[in-house]
């Protein structure tokens, strides 16, 4: 295997993991510390962002510590420069424990061209802790992110108006928001919405709102999901639903946390043979496996 590769998968499972020292050194290839510098020297930005990250995160690299920060920070930047997505990744790092990190980390993938990291600089403002000041930042940056062509900035906008950050509260504006979210295909325009109609205290429409968490899942989302299911264990008397829905959705929860198995209630396979159980459960892993495809970044 060679070098190049072998570095390329370790920023690959440091980037799902985010614990650098856990890899498995049975399956590991044989690279060390060394190998990594070498090949950052040689220009290569995996090695680069590998040893950038490793000093910002204040992680080992297979047991080892790379010391010179000013050097890392400098082949940060180079790496973050062929590929602003890893500015947003380190970021993501900070968001509860620095957000003035994240925050600077956010810009610097969105100055690089990764204008998704908008969202994220958004978010950071639009909770009910942050300042008033805050929430104008949130709100500009949501707005920014509509500019860019991130439809998501409805969502971030009509959550605002829906808790009164920033804005008046109005349930109204926030609903005409999460749909023209959702006229622009952003799964959680869908999610935000099912769950505004679920507080309503007028007369809900369980089987609206059920079938707007099936349209998000549908799209990609997993909290589509478990907002379906969630929604089926708690009002099952008042959806439409087949023993055919119930098992579909009951193992599309399972496939994306196995640990849900053993809530699956038995009861829902009766009168159900086991072929047409088995290609229900066919179906529900195809719609899961197709998550992750549909949410890779940019």
């Amino acid at each position: 295997m060679k070098l190049s590769l072998c570095i390329k998968l370790t920023v690959c499972f440091f980037c799902v993991s985010n614990i650098a020292h856990a890899a498995d050194q049975n399956k590991a290839p044989e690279v060390k510390l060394s190998d990594v510098i070498k090949s950052a020297k040689e220009g290569l930005s995996d090695a680069q962002y590998l040893i950038g990250r490793s000093v910002v995160l204040g992680k080992d690299i297979f047991g080892e510590k790379y010391t010179n920060q000013t050097q890392a920070l400098k082949w940060l930047d180079e790496a973050i420069e062929k590929k602003p997505f890893w500015a947003w990744d380190i970021g993501s790092r900070f968001i509860l424990s620095s957000p003035a990190k994240a925050h600077i980390y956010f810009q610097k993938a969105i100055r690089h061209g990764y204008k998704r990291a908008t969202i994220s600089l958004a978010s950071l403002y639009a909770t009910p802790q942050i300042s008033p000041e805050g929430h104008q930042l949130a709100r500009m940056f949501f707005e920014a992110a509509i500019a860019y062509g991130e439809p998501y900035g409805y969502v971030g906008l009509g959550f605002m108006h829906e808790n009164g950050l920033g804005f008046l509260k109005s349930i109204d504006i926030a609903v005409s928001l999460y749909q023209r979210a959702i006229t622009q295909g952003e799964s959680d325009g869908y999610l935000f919405l099912a769950e505004l109609k679920e507080k309503s205290t007028h007369q809900i429409d369980y089987n609206l709102i059920a079938n707007l968490y099936i349209e998000a899942a549908r799209l990609g989302n997993p909290a589509g999901v478990f907002g379906f299911v969630h929604l089926y264990e708690k009002h099952p008397e008042k959806l439409n639903l087949t023993h055919k829905d119930i098992i579909f959705w009951s193992y599309a929860q399972y496939f994306i946390y196995p640990e849900f198995k053993n809530e699956i209630d038995n009861s829902i396979f009766d009168n159900i043979s086991p072929t047409e159980i088995e290609q229900i459960k066919k179906e529900a892993e195809a719609l899961v496996k197709s998550f992750s495809a549909k949410k890779q970044p940019n």
